[in-house]
Parts: structure tokens; C-alpha cells; sequence
């Protein structure tokens, strides 16, 4: 039999946990194990994403400080600044969008480095080149939810990526691409998918996780729905750096 013409690694099978420090640890096990530290189109399903696993978190947090990292709640932050929101914005979603640029300015010290790209920015600034207007997704998505009268499972895709500025990169732009929202109209319930093109499960997939998780939380506040599940599909997860250390906190963590 002739050898494979593509990399011959089986699929994953769909993981299904209830909240992110399950996940990311679940995932983080799996990379620590696989040839290379990676892994193909790994899908994890968070039942119960906006719980909070104290023990991971701390574990987390002690690592991050350890290795010079992010913390997840920094991390996080780029996709939905949820402190920033509800201490600084006064949960007002109009003066989130307003005041966002100038938190931007002050993430430093979340990230311990400048950041130039966020997510969150992406979903309320969509602009690619050439257009004459920005489009605020996650307003548009809102104003949908709560004036429509018929409402639809399947209305709602909005991407970070965008073909006008990014795929001439070398690293062909940000590793989110692409949310989904799913309408449960039977439950009114808002169910979330995240597409990851390249996921670094070091520095970022826990971060990334609560990201989605405050993301959902504010959508379903504003749209007077209930959190549902969040799944996060991971087309190639990896580890690159931290292996011992990542070790060390899975066997802390057991």
C-alpha cells in the first residue's frame, strides 16, 4: 500500500465537557501526548461555559506569572473586555463600543506586551478596504435579535478575518476567523461556535475560551436569551513552548 499524499493523523474525537478549565486541560493532555505537540481539527463542546474551575484558574494564573505569560483574563479580554464593561462602561454596550479604543490603549498591562490586534474590534468595526462605513456585527446582531419578530435558527456568521487586509500575510491573518450563532427557538436559547485557523493552547486557548464564554454572556444579556453551549473547533491545536512546565500543571492539577 502506498504511503498517504497528506499527513496521516486520524481525527480527534468531538470532546464534550462542561466548562473551559475542563476543556482547555482535556485538549492540553492530548497536545502533550500526540507526535509533534499538535493536532488536527479538534472540536470541544462547553456545556456549562460560563462556570468557573477555581482550581484550573489558579493553576493558570501561577503558571502565567511563572513563564512571563498573559493572564487569561487579559487574553480573554481581546475578545470581549467583560471588566472593562461592566466596571468602567457600566454595562452600557453603546459606551463599550465608544470607549473601547482607549481601553485598547491600556491592554498592556493584561498582555505584558503592546497588542495591536483585537477581535473584539474586529465584531464592532468591521471595515475592509474599501468600504465606506463600518459595520458593528455584534450591534447588528443585537438590534436583529430584538426587532424581528420571526425569528431564525440560523441568521448569524460573522467574521474576524478579512480578505482585504489579510490574506497576503505570512501567517494569513487572525487565528479566530469566524463566529456562529445558533438560535434555539423552541428554548431561547443562543448557542456559540468559534473556528480557530492556528490555536496555541500555551499562552492562549484558555484565555480564548472565557473569552467566548464573556462574549456569549453579554450577547444573551442584551438579546434576553440564555447562555447556552459554546463550541470551538481548532483546525490545527498546538503547543510550541512551556512543555514542562504544562506537565507539571496537569500533574498538579490531578
Amino acid at each position: 500500500m502506498s504511503s498517504p499524499l497528506f499527513k496521516d493523523q486520524p481525527l480527534v474525537a468531538p470532546i464534550d465537557v462542561a466548562e473551559p478549565g475542563e476543556a482547555w486541560t482535556t485538549v492540553l493532555k492530548m497536545l502533550l501526548a500526540a507526535p509533534g505537540r499538535s493536532l488536527y481539527y479538534v472540536t470541544v463542546r462547553m456545556t456549562d461555559p460560563l462556570r468557573l474551575n477555581d482550581a484550573v484558574a489558579k493553576a493558570y494564573d501561577a503558571f502565567a506569572e511563572r513563564n512571563r505569560l498573559p493572564s487569561a483574563e487579559g487574553v480573554a479580554a481581546n475578545i470581549f473586555p467583560r471588566s472593562f464593561y461592566r466596571f468602567n462602561c457600566k454595562q452600557d454596550r453603546l459606551l463599550l463600543y465608544r470607549r473601547h479604543s482607549d481601553f485598547r490603549v491600556r491592554t498592556a498591562r493584561f498582555f505584558k506586551k503592546h497588542v495591536t490586534f483585537s477581535y473584539f474590534d474586529r465584531l464592532i468595526n468591521w471595515q475592509p478596504v474599501g468600504a465606506q462605513e463600518p459595520v458593528n456585527q455584534l450591534e447588528a446582531f443585537i438590534n436583529r435579535m430584538v426587532t424581528h419578530r420571526a425569528k431564525r435558527e440560523a441568521w448569524y456568521f460573522y467574521p474576524t478575518i478579512d480578505p482585504t487586509r489579510d490574506l497576503g500575510k505570512i501567517m494569513s491573518g487572525p487565528c479566530l476567523t469566524a463566529i456562529d450563532l445558533k438560535y434555539e427557538i423552541d428554548h431561547n436559547t443562543l448557542n456559540l461556535c468559534a473556528f480557530y485557523r492556528d490555536h496555541e493552547f500555551a499562552e492562549k486557548a484558555y484565555g480564548n475560551y472565557l473569552g467566548l464564554a464573556h462574549l456569549l454572556e453579554f450577547l444573551c444579556d442584551q438579546t434576553t436569551t440564555t447562555v447556552g453551549a459554546i463550541t470551538c473547533i481548532s483546525l490545527r491545536a498546538r503547543i510550541g513552548t512551556s512543555l514542562s512546565a504544562l506537565r507539571q500543571l496537569v500533574s498538579d492539577l490531578e
